[in-house]
C-alpha cells in the first residue's frame, strides 16, 4: 500500500494542487501599442485579486487554484472588457492577449461591452464576422479536433461531408474561401486535398497552437481580397515567455502529438511554440495492428512560431509543414458502400510547406507598420490504375501532378488619426510558380494531356480603409480594394462600406456592402487543349456584389441573439461558349475530372438568405449555440436557365449545448451534444445507358444539378474529463459521431460491370478519443 501511495504521489495523482498563474498583455485594439496602468481583477471571488499592467502592458496574477475565472480589464478612456471563462489548469498557465477599444464617450462614464471572445480580432470587420476560439475545437462535439469542422457550427456554413473538410459559405463553392495565416494568404492547409479545392481529409493547422482568429462570411472589409465566399483569418498564439510547458496528445483522428513552448532569448522578450503530429491509425498499422478499415490516410505535420524583439520592433518567424499519402485498392472496396471503383487502384499524396517572417514596428502611440514575407510550397499528385479482374495486371490510366511555389509580400500601415478616425492601408503582392499536368488514357490508348502548363502567375492587390465613429452610437467604415491579374490583363476596383448604429438596450443594427472578386480556379485558368493551347488565360475575375443587414442583441446573462439577411449577386462567371448548364460556381462539388474547354466570363449567380444565431457564452459551467439558415443559391449557365447550384441545400440548422460539472477540487466532467440538420446537395444524374457503354460514369449533362440528395442529419455527443494533478493536467475526451447511425447519402456512383447505380454513404456511428497531458 505504501508503494502504491508513493507511486500516485510521484505522478501527481494525489499530490497537493499547485498554485497557478494568469498572465498576459493588454494592448490597444487599433494601434497595438501597450496600455500601461490598466486595472485587472477577477470579479466574484471572496477575496479580491488583481493586478496592474506594467510599462509593456504585461500583468501577472499568481497563486490561483485550477478552475475557470471571470477576468475584467479597465483602462481610462477605453471600453471595459470581460473574459467570462479563463481556464486555469495545473499543467498550463493561462496566457492572454487582451485587446481594448478606445471609447468615444466622456471619460467619466464606464461601459462594459461584453466578452472578448465574441468579438472578431479585426475590429474593422463589422458584419458577418465570427471570433474563433480554439478551445472550442476540443470542447465541441463532432469536431474531430479540426478547426475546419468547427466552422460548421456557425450560421450559413455547410460542413456536411464526412470525408472532406469543404467549407460551404452561404451556398458558395468551397473554392471561394480565402485562407490567411498571420495576415498573409496561404494555400489550402488541408491534407490530401485536390487541385484547386479547399477541402482535404484533415486540416494541417494544429488547433493547440492557434490563437485569436476570425471567420468572415460576407461583405468583409477592404483588407481582404481575391475571395467571393469567405475568409478564414488564422493566427498562431505566442508561446509562454516565462516558463517551459509541454503537451502530449493522442487521438484516433488527430494522431499522436507533442507540443512544446517556452522562453527564448530573454533579453529580446522572446518565446517559441512548436507542435508535431503523426497519424495514429497509420502508426498502429506500422506496429502490425490493423485499424481504420481499408481507407487509412497517412499524414504528419509540424507547426511553429518564434516571437522576439523589443517593444517597438517585434519579429515572428512562423510556419507549417505537412505531408500526407493514401493508397486505395479496388480489391478492398466494400460492395455495400462502394466509395471507389472495384476494378481500379488509386494513389493520392500531398506536400505542404509555409514559412513566413513577420515584422511589426510601433511607429508611435497611435500608429504601426506591419510587413509579412511568406514562402509556400504546395504539391499534390494522384495516380490511377485499371486492374484486370482475371490476371490482376494493372494499366495506368491517370497521372496528375500539381505544384505551386508561392511568394507573398504584405505590407500594412494603420493609424488612429483622432479618437473617432482610424486609417488603414496596405499592399499585397502574389507570385506563384505553377507546374500543373494532368494526363489520362480514358479516350485514347496513349496518354493525352488534359492540362499542361508551366509558368508564373502574378497578382497585385492594394486597399485603403477608413473607420469614423460619430459619437458612441454611430460608426462608418468605408474602404476600397483593387487587384490586377497580369495574365489576363484584368483589373477589379471594389468599394466596401459598413454603417453601424447602436440602439438602446444593447441592440446593434448594421448595414454593409461589399464588391468582391476572385481569380478563376487555377485548374480552369491553365487548362490546355489537345494542341497544347491554353485558351482560358483571358478569363476575367469572378465578381460578387454583397449586401448584408444585421441585427444583434445581447444580455448581461451571456445570451446573445443575432439575425442577418443577405443578398449576393455574382457576375462574369466562367461558363461555356455553347449553350449548356456548365458554371464554375459548381467547381469543388465532386472528384470528377472537369472539362474546362471553351469558357467565357459571361455567367451569373445569386445567393440570398436569412440567418439566426442564439448563443450563450460559458457561464456557471453552461454554454450553448443554436443556429438556423434559410437560403437559396442559384446560377445561370450560357443557356440562360437559372438552376440550383450544387451547394443549394436551402436550409441548415445546428443545436449545441454543453455543461461542465466540478467533481471536487481536481476533477471536472464535461458533457456536450450537438444536432445537425441540412438539406441535401444537388447533383447531375448519371446516364446509366451511356455509363454501361463506356464502362465508367457518364453524367446526363442535359439535366445539370436537377436532382437533390436526401437531407443530412447527425447527432453527436462528447464526454470529457479534466483532472488537475500537481503541476500537470490530464484531459480525456470521448467523441461519438452519428450516434443514431443514420446512413446519410454521400453520392450515387456507377462502376464498370454494374447493372445499376450504387449508393455511397457517409460515415456511420464513429467513436473517437483524445487523451492529452499538459505539464
Amino acid at each position: 500500500m505504501r508503494f502504491f501511495y508513493s507511486l500516485l504521489l510521484a505522478v501527481g495523482v494525489i499530490a497537493p494542487l499547485s498554485a497557478q498563474t494568469i498572465r498576459g498583455v493588454v494592448i490597444d485594439k487599433i494601434t497595438e501599442s501597450a496600455l500601461p496602468g490598466a486595472l485587472i481583477d477577477l470579479p466574484g471571488l471572496a477575496e479580491p485579486r488583481g493586478a496592474v499592467t506594467d510599462s509593456l502592458g504585461g500583468f501577472v496574477i499568481k497563486n490561483l487554484a485550477p478552475g475557470r475565472y471571470q477576468l475584467r480589464v479597465r483602462y481610462l478612456g477605453f471600453d471595459d472588457e470581460i473574459l467570462p471563462d479563463v481556464l486555469v489548469t495545473s499543467g498550463k498557465d493561462a496566457d492572454l492577449r487582451i485587446l481594448l477599444e478606445e471609447s468615444t464617450q466622456a471619460l467619466q462614464v464606464v461601459t462594459i461591452t461584453g466578452t472578448n471572445k465574441a468579438k472578431p480580432v479585426n475590429r474593422l470587420a463589422k458584419v458577418s464576422a465570427i471570433a474563433l476560439n480554439p478551445e472550442s475545437v476540443m470542447r465541441y462535439s463532432g469536431g474531430r479536433n479540426n478547426i475546419a469542422r468547427m466552422a460548421g457550427n456557425f450560421a450559413g456554413i455547410g460542413v456536411t461531408d464526412d470525408y472532406q473538410n469543404d467549407i460551404v459559405v452561404r451556398g458558395n463553392s468551397p473554392t471561394g474561401l480565402l485562407w490567411r495565416l498571420e495576415g498573409v494568404p496561404v494555400p489550402n492547409p488541408g491534407h490530401l486535398s485536390t487541385y484547386g479545392n479547399t477541402g482535404g481529409s484533415f486540416n494541417a493547422l494544429n488547433p493547440n497552437l492557434l490563437g485569436q482568429s476570425d471567420f468572415l462570411t460576407g461583405a468583409f472589409p477592404a483588407e481582404y481580397g481575391n475571395s467571393i465566399a469567405g475568409v478564414m483569418d488564422m493566427n498562431f498564439r505566442t508561446g509562454n515567455k516565462e516558463r517551459f510547458e509541454f503537451t502530449g496528445q493522442v487521438g484516433a483522428w488527430s494522431g499522436v502529438e507533442a507540443t512544446a513552448e517556452g522562453p527564448l532569448w530573454r533579453r529580446q522578450n522572446g518565446s517559441f511554440l512548436v507542435g508535431y503530429r503523426y497519424s495514429f491509425v497509420d502508426l498502429l498499422q506500422g506496429l502490425g495492428v490493423r485499424a481504420g478499415g481499408n481507407y487509412v490516410p497517412q499524414y504528419q505535420d509540424l507547426n511553429w512560431k518564434l516571437d522576439f524583439g523589443k517593444a517597438k520592433h517585434r519579429f515572428s518567424l512562423f510556419g507549417l509543414a505537412g505531408k500526407s499519402h493514401i493508397f486505395v485498392s479496388g480489391a478492398d472496396v466494400d460492395p455495400e458502400n462502394p466509395y471507389h471503383p472495384p476494378t481500379r487502384d488509386s494513389e493520392l499524396g500531398s506536400e505542404l510547406a509555409i514559412v513566413g517572417l513577420r515584422y511589426q514596428w510601433l511607429i508611435d502611440s497611435v500608429s504601426y507598420w506591419r510587413t509579412v514575407l511568406a514562402f509556400s510550397h504546395n504539391q499534390m499528385y494522384s495516380k490511377g490504375w485499371e486492374r484486370d479482374p482475371g490476371t490482376s495486371a494493372r494499366t495506368q490510366w491517370l497521372e496528375e501532378t500539381n505544384r505551386e511555389d508561392g511568394l507573398r509580400l504584405s505590407s500594412l500601415w494603420q493609424r488612429r488619426h483622432t479618437k473617432r478616425l482610424t486609417l488603414r492601408a496596405g499592399i499585397l503582392l502574389h507570385s506563384n510558380a505553377i507546374d500543373t499536368r494532368l494526363l489520362t488514357r480514358q479516350q485514347t490508348p496513349d496518354f493525352a494531356p488534359v492540362r499542361d502548363y508551366e509558368g508564373r502567375l502574378w497578382l497585385y492587390e492594394a486597399f485603403a480603409q477608413v473607420q469614423y465613429k460619430v459619437k458612441k452610437r454611430y460608426s462608418l467604415n468605408i474602404g476600397l480594394h483593387t487587384q490586377h491579374l497580369p495574365l489576363s490583363g484584368k483589373t477589379s476596383v471594389e468599394p466596401r462600406a459598413a454603417f453601424k448604429l447602436k440602439l438602446p438596450n444593447d441592440n446593434d443594427l448594421i448595414l454593409a456592402y461589399g464588391y468582391h472578386s476572385q481569380t478563376p480556379a487555377t485548374a480552369a485558368l491553365f487548362f490546355a487543349d489537345s494542341s497544347g493551347a491554353a485558351p482560358n488565360h483571358g478569363l476575367d475575375f469572378l465578381r460578387s456584389q454583397q449586401w448584408v443587414l444585421s441585427w444583434a442583441k445581447k444580455w448581461d446573462s451571456g445570451w446573445r441573439l443575432r439575425g442577418e439577411a443577405y443578398f449576393q449577386g455574382q457576375s462574369r462567371v466562367p461558363v461555356r461558349q455553347q449553350a449548356d448548364g456548365f458554371s464554375l460556381l459548381n467547381f469543388g462539388s465532386s472528384f470528377a475530372l472537369w472539362d474546362f474547354s471553351d469558357l467565357r466570363s459571361t455567367g451569373k449567380g445569386r445567393n440570398y438568405g436569412l440567418e439566426g444565431t442564439l448563443s450563450k457564452s460559458y457561464k456557471d459551467g453552461f454554454y450553448s449555440l443554436f443556429t438556423v439558415s434559410l437560403f437559396q443559391s442559384e446560377y445561370q449557365g450560357s443557356d440562360g436557365v437559372w438552376r440550383s447550384t450544387a451547394f443549394n441545400s436551402r436550409y441548415i440548422a445546428n443545436a449545441l449545448i454543453g455543461k461542465e460539472f466540478a467533481l471536487g477540487r481536481r476533477l471536472v466532467l464535461t458533457a456536450d451534444t450537438k444536432l445537425s440538420l441540412s438539406g441535401g446537395r444537388w447533383y447531375t444524374p448519371i446516364d446509366l445507358a451511356q455509363s454501361k457503354l463506356f464502362g465508367s460514369e457518364v453524367y446526363d449533362e442535359q439535366q445539370p444539378y436537377s436532382e437533390q440528395y436526401p437531407l443530412f442529419f447527425r447527432w453527436d455527443a462528447k464526454l470529457g474529463l479534466r483532472y488537475n494533478a500537481r503541476r500537470l493536467t490530464h484531459h480525456l475526451f470521448l467523441d461519438f459521431t452519428n450516434l443514431s447511425n443514420r446512413r446519410n447519402v454521400f453520392a450515387y456512383r456507377y462502376f464498370q460491370g454494374m447493372d445499376t447505380t450504387s449508393t455511397q454513404y457517409q460515415l456511420g456511428f464513429t467513436p473517437d478519443f483524445v487523451y492529452r497531458i499538459q505539464f
